[in-house]
Parts: structure tokens; C-alpha cells; sequence
């Protein structure tokens, strides 16, 4: 078990994986996959020492073949021994309350999770879609462009600018593999600046999950959804 001084506190992964689950549980407060709740997953967390300087944290998460797509394990009956890995970087200073005494641990771990659920795309500086017939994702399945019409036909990403729900993705001046396309260009748990203040799904996240078939009715309801008291919100 590896630990990390933050202040005067010890963070252990134990305490990561805690951290982690509760992020997941208010998910599950919050939203619903077709009608279906959210079922436990087994994630597995720990720092990583090896992070270059610049990345907070990465997510590997398992997909099933599902209608055509890959689709989160997360969202299906099968139970691999793990639906979702995360490494932590441990060069940054972590508030893993809601102090806004540095990034915000609990919001990262939040972000890292709504990837392995899904707001997570194949497309690469060269390709579109896993193996010869060019499988997508279940957000690549559902891009569009600015009038409405699917983003993606026959292994073709198009010019201009993507959107999941309404929302525009993030692309950026050049095309940064696990960045580009896997974000939305907004402010939000799921943007791309670092998180310094603990945050929960806001508009542009509930737009994408409910394009997608979620249902986060509990999100703005102020009900149902759960936190832990140490968010302070």
C-alpha cells in the first residue's frame, strides 16, 4: 500500500479507493442508465509515481461489445474483476476535502469516473473507431455536428466542430491523444482546466450523459443525490 503526505495528513491508496467509491455512489444517487441504476463497480486506484509533470491523473476502463458498440462494462451485466483503473499523480499539492487548498482530489476522481462511464471517444490524430470496421464508442456514437446530423459515418471524422448533446467537444489547436474529443470545451467537472474547487455534474455533463441515455434527473433536484459532508457545498 503505497501513502502520500498531504500537509499533515496520510493519504494511503486505501483511502483513494474510499474516496473514489464515494464519487461512484453519487453517481448512482444522481443518475440512471435507461431506467436501470447504476450498479457497483470495482475499481481499482493508486498513485502513480511514474506521471510526467502536467497530467493530474488517467482512467483504464473496460468496454463491452454491446449493439455494434463498445460500451463501459459500468453500464452491463458483466462483472469484469475490474471496470475501472486510476492513477493519481502525487507531485501535486491534493485538497482531498473541499478547502480549495489545491486541486480538488474529490473532483478529479469525479472526472476520471464520468470517463469510464461512458464520456470517452476512439478517435485519434489518424483513426476512427477500434478494428477493420472502425467499432465506435457509445459517445462516438451519438457525436454530432453543429446542425444536428451524425458526426461520424464510415470511419470519417469531418471538419469543424463536434458536439455530444448539444455540447461542444474540446479539440483543441492540435489533436492531444485521451484529451481532443474526450471533453467538453466548457467550464465542468468534464472540461480540461484543473479542477480547483470541489464541483458536481453541471449542465454541459448532464446534456452529454443524457444524449447518451442516462437520466440525471437528481442533479439539479437538490434531492436524491448524496455527498459526503467533507465537500462542503
Amino acid at each position: 500500500m503505497r501513502w502520500l503526505l498531504l500537509g499533515f495528513l496520510t493519504l494511503s491508496s486505501a483511502s483513494l479507493l474510499d474516496l473514489a467509491q464515494e464519487e461512484w455512489s453519487y453517481l448512482q444517487d444522481t443518475c440512471d442508465y435507461k431506467g436501470t441504476p447504476l450498479r457497483d463497480i470495482a475499481i481499482r486506484i493508486d498513485w502513480d509515481f511514474q506521471l510526467k509533470p502536467g497530467i493530474l491523473a488517467w482512467a483504464r476502463y473496460t468496454r463491452v461489445y454491446r449493439n455494434n458498440l463498445w460500451v463501459p462494462s459500468v453500464l452491463t451485466e458483466t462483472r469484469p474483476d475490474v471496470d475501472v483503473e486510476i492513477g493519481v499523480s502525487p507531485r501535486y499539492q491534493w485538497d482531498w476535502g473541499c478547502e480549495q487548498d489545491g486541486r480538488a482530489l474529490r473532483t478529479t476522481l469525479l472526472h476520471e469516473l464520468l470517463h469510464a462511464a461512458g464520456i470517452s471517444s476512439s478517435i485519434t490524430a489518424t483513426s476512427v473507431g477500434y478494428g477493420p470496421y472502425c467499432t465506435l464508442t457509445l459517445m462516438d456514437h451519438h457525436m454530432h455536428l453543429q446542425d444536428g446530423s451524425k458526426a461520424l459515418q464510415e470511419c470519417h471524422l469531418p471538419a469543424g466542430n463536434i458536439y455530444v448533446g448539444g455540447v461542444k467537444l474540446y479539440m483543441g489547436r492540435e489533436f492531444r491523444a485521451g484529451v481532443s474529443l474526450n471533453h467538453h470545451d466548457g467550464i465542468g467537472v468534464i472540461g480540461t482546466s484543473p479542477p480547483y474547487q470541489c464541483q458536481e455534474l453541471g449542465l454541459n455533463e448532464v446534456k452529454m450523459l443524457e444524449s447518451m441515455g442516462f437520466n440525471c434527473v437528481h442533479a439539479f433536484l437538490g434531492s436524491g443525490a448524496t455527498r459526503s459532508p467533507s465537500w462542503g457545498l
